[in-house]
């Protein structure tokens, strides 16, 4: 399926993701992405993808 291309970057990740099972955090990056990663995976664990702003992307 092609996706039109006036749908922007925002909505087709979140689109793509919606139906996607959380995983948890500590799934979310690789265990050898320790402390650098801390404010990626918490951020990514608390907040669903509508609350993730094209900053945090």
């Amino acid at each position: 399926m092609q996706v039109p291309p006036d749908k922007n970057l925002k909505a087709r990740l979140f689109n793509t993701f919606a139906l996607r099972p959380r995983p948890l955090a500590t799934q979310i990056l690789r265990p050898a992405v320790n402390y650098e990663g801390d404010r990626l995976r918490e951020l990514l664990a608390t907040n669903t993808s509508t609350e993730l702003s094209v900053y945090d992307l």
